[in-house]
């Protein structure tokens, strides 16, 4: 799979899927990827992440979430740049600091 827009697409499917493996996140991560988090309820404050702090955040994510679904509405790519606005929706599976368990929050991304 070498179109960009397709391996972001392929990318939301494997972070969607909690039975995914690190594997498969892996598989399509360039060792250079910049992968930028706008905030929402599990990271307020965003994030910029290489290839390693997304693979932590995916396998956080795992332990933290019941189950979450992420719905992409828009991509904008161009050559190997990709942008995506997508909704997010998650419930959590275990208390938090700032979430409690079993509560559900969703996040739509900024326009592209």
């Amino acid at each position: 799979m070498t179109d960009p827009a397709a391996v972001v697409r392929r990318y939301f499917e494997v972070v969607a899927d909690l039975g995914s493996t690190a594997d498969d996140l892996l598989a399509l991560l360039h060792p250079d990827v910049r992968i930028t988090e706008h905030p929402n309820a599990l990271t307020p404050n965003g994030a910029v992440r290489d290839r390693d702090a997304t693979l932590a955040g995916f396998l956080a994510g795992k332990q933290l979430l019941a189950s979450q679904s992420i719905d992409v509405h828009e991509v904008l790519a161009r050559d190997e740049r990709v942008a995506i606005r997508a909704t997010w929706r998650g419930t959590v599976a275990i208390d938090t600091p700032t979430l409690p368990r079993a509560r559900s929050s969703s996040r739509t991304s900024p326009r592209c």
